[in-house]
């Protein structure tokens, strides 16, 4: 285990009431040990947030090269059709539905 170094911080009344919270529940041994996995959770939070925006600007670049390419779908064209195509099948399935009714 890697040598701790020592760090003195000041807390507000509501955080430092928070941390001993944690310690009486027994989740954590030690005011120190509640400090040390707030900042680890603060590491991994800030890491999936690099993580979210790296990727992001992948998808936008990715956006802009397409649309630059001409390779664009006219999105409200695109629904409008999709809907019609699904209300067909939703109106053949019907009338097949009745047709095994009759039978």
């Amino acid at each position: 285990m890697a040598r701790e170094a020592t760090l003195s911080v000041s807390l507000t009344n509501v955080l430092k009431s928070y941390v001993r919270q944690k310690v009486d529940s027994g989740q954590y041994e030690s005011a120190s040990e509640v400090i040390r996995q707030s900042l680890r959770t603060m590491q991994e939070q800030e890491q999936r947030e690099r993580l979210y925006w790296s990727d992001l600007r992948k998808k936008v670049k990715a956006a802009r090269t397409a649309i630059h390419e001409g390779d664009v779908v006219d999105g409200p064209a695109f629904m409008r059709s999709k809907i019609a195509e699904l209300k067909s099948r939703a109106s053949a399935k019907r009338s097949a539905n009745k047709q095994k009714k009759r039978s």
